[in-house]
């Protein structure tokens, strides 16, 4: 991967964006660089998609240069440390509830003195064992990153304690997970929603902790806008499978309409 890893962009406040991949499809992740996006996160949580499908995408980010993203199913801590041994640059730890969940995520991700992520330099970051040297696992725990996604009514109660877990780098909000969690399931756009991110994005810049989210609508930069104001650096604006059943039903309308 050439260019600066994800953490140091973050910590130099860039604004990036990116995009959910829910499909083993390598070609999407290149034709995502080539659109000039920022980073990809390979969802495993939601879908099918396997760790086996992972790894070839990781190496199609590479190729384009797009900082790779991978989310578990779970806060599995082998699920963790596997997708830093695959070549994620940042890991985005689902659900996240308190700072006991929070630091046993850094714990899977890190290398000692940080953690006790397991050590095998055979694998993709270390080159098969061709990149070891004594600075090897200092130089990892820099590269590497841990978002915590929060989601939750919990997790924003105990946001305050997350944040100031040593190892954490990022804060990832799920806006549809959070309105089931305060009992208006997909509804993005309710003020109790909205005041729920706020209060996280409030605590977060107090805390100097970059912030990211997802953002539903695009058509118009007003939510993109918003977001940015309230200091949300990652910007997460499709989803492959979405974004493919979009193309397909305008195409379909229209071609139904002509007929």
């Amino acid at each position: 991967m050439t260019g600066d890893n994800l953490k140091e962009k973050l910590i130099r406040g860039d604004v990036l964006i990116g995009g959910w991949i829910q499909t083993s499809s390598p070609e999407l992740v290149e034709a995502m660089g080539y659109a000039d996006f920022d980073f990809a996160i390979l969802d495993t949580e939601h879908t099918a998609h396997s760790y086996e499908a992972v790894i070839h995408q990781l190496r199609a980010a590479e190729v384009v240069g797009l900082n790779p993203i991978v989310r578990p199913p779970s806060q599995d801590s082998s699920l963790i440390s596997r997708a830093f041994d695959m070549g994620a640059e940042c890991v985005f730890v689902p659900v996240v509830e308190t700072a006991e969940q929070a630091r046993a995520a850094v714990l899977a991700g890190k290398y000692h003195p940080e953690g006790t992520r397991g050590i095998c330099v055979a694998v993709k970051p270390g080159q098969y064992g061709a990149a070891f040297s004594p600075s090897y696992f200092g130089d990892q725990n820099k590269k590497t990153s841990i978002s915590i996604m929060i989601e939750s009514v919990k997790g924003v109660e105990n946001l305050d304690d997350i944040i100031t877990v040593k190892g954490v780098d990022s804060i990832f909000v799920g806006p549809t997970d959070l309105s089931q969690s305060l009992g208006i399931p997909g509804q993005i756009d309710h003020p109790r929603v909205e005041s729920a991110i706020e209060m996280i994005a409030k605590t977060a810049r107090a805390l100097k902790m970059p912030l990211g989210i997802h953002v539903y609508s695009t058509e118009n930069r007003k939510e993109i806008e918003k977001r940015i104001d309230q200091g949300f650096q990652l910007l997460t604006v499709m989803l492959d499978t979405a974004l493919f059943y979009k193309a397909c039903r305008q195409i379909s309308d229209i071609v139904k309409k002509e007929s």
